[in-house]
C-alpha cells in the first residue's frame, strides 16, 4: 500500500514539474477553447481574389504595405476580399467580432459587408482616427437575423463613403486596409 501511494506522490510531482519547465522555457498547455484571436487575411495570405484594392507602400510607414482602396466615383472607395473556401464559420451562438485594421486619409465613413451565401451583413463605421491605423470591430451579435449561424463568411467588402451630411468624398480621402482578424472573446459574455 505504501508503494502505491508513493507511487501517486511521484507522479503527482513529476506532473508539476514538468509543467514548471515548461512554463518557464516559454511553452504553453494546450487547450481544449478556441484562440483569442484567428488570423484571417493581410495584404500576403488569406484570399483566394480581390477586387478594387492595389498593393501599395504603407502611407505612414515605407517599409511595409498596405492595400488602398480603388475610387469607384466621386462619392466612394471600395476593396472586395473573397475566399472561397469561407474565412471563417459563424458560431452558431454569434459571438465573436471580426476586426479590420484599416487607415483613413483625410476623412470618411466606413461600410463593411460581410458576406455570406446569399446574406449579408453592413456595417457602419467611424474610424477612431484619421491618417491613421485603427481596428474597426464588427460583432456577429449586431448580425443576428441577417447572418446565419454556422454558415461561412466569403466575402469582406469595404466601402469609404462621405460623412453623414455630404454628398461627395473628398479627392483627399483615401482607404487603406493591412489585415483582419476574428477575435472570438469580443461579444461574449464575461460571466462564466
Amino acid at each position: 500500500m505504501k508503494t502505491d501511494s508513493l507511487g501517486a506522490k511521484i507522479k503527482c510531482i513529476l506532473m508539476a514539474t514538468t509543467s514548471a519547465l515548461c512554463l518557464a522555457a516559454g511553452c504553453r498547455i494546450s487547450r481544449s477553447y478556441p484562440a483569442p484571436q484567428l488570423f484571417l487575411f493581410d495584404t500576403v495570405k488569406g484570399t483566394t481574389w480581390l477586387n478594387h484594392v492595389k498593393l501599395v507602400p504603407d502611407p505612414l510607414n515605407n517599409k511595409r504595405q498596405a492595400f488602398l482602396g480603388e475610387r469607384e466615383s466621386a462619392n466612394r472607395c471600395q476593396m472586395t476580399f473573397y475566399n472561397e473556401n469561407g474565412f471563417f464559420n459563424i458560431p452558431h451562438d454569434m459571438s465573436g467580432a471580426v476586426v479590420l485594421n484599416l487607415l483613413v486619409q483625410h476623412e470618411g465613413k466606413v461600410t463593411v459587408a460581410l458576406v455570406s451565401d446569399k446574406k449579408l451583413k453592413k456595417y457602419h463605421r467611424y474610424p477612431a482616427a484619421t491618417n491613421a491605423w485603427c481596428e474597426i470591430v464588427l460583432p456577429l451579435s449586431e448580425a443576428v437575423g441577417k447572418l446565419e449561424p454556422g454558415g461561412k463568411i466569403k466575402d469582406i467588402t469595404i466601402w469609404l463613403n462621405p460623412v453623414d451630411g455630404q454628398k461627395t468624398l473628398p479627392k483627399e480621402s483615401f482607404i487603406y486596409f493591412d489585415k483582419a482578424m476574428f477575435d472570438f472573446n469580443l461579444g461574449q459574455s464575461v460571466e462564466e
